[in-house]
């Protein structure tokens, strides 16, 4: 299992192995109440899933609503999500996809 961001998403950067990735998932929610990650467009591009995206948050404290917008691409290994990439851009998001790498 593996997450990458970009560098300059807030706390980002690559995360290997579901302790990583979970380590990663537990620090992300602890600054805020409500989360969604929400999914639009998605498309196969060379075997990944490019998809326009949302992470849509709540704050704890102050309860105001942040949302930011990224692109992901998915791999799948069967039926679970074997990586998951985050870009600023949907131009690198493609390119990635294309590239079939895995991340």
């Amino acid at each position: 299992m593996v997450l990458v961001t970009a560098d300059s998403f807030p706390g980002g950067g690559r995360f290997e192995g579901r302790e990583s990735v979970s380590t990663f998932a537990e620090d992300f929610e602890a600054a805020w109440e409500d989360i969604r990650y929400e999914v639009a467009d998605p498309r196969m591009v060379e075997g990944a899933v490019v998809h326009r995206a949302r992470w849509a948050v709540r704050g704890k404290e102050s309860q105001v609503p942040v949302n930011l917008d990224v692109f992901g691409v998915v791999r799948m290994d069967g039926e679970a999500v074997a990586s998951l990439e985050l870009f600023w851009d949907e131009a690198e998001a493609v390119e990635r996809a294309r590239s079939g790498a895995a991340p």
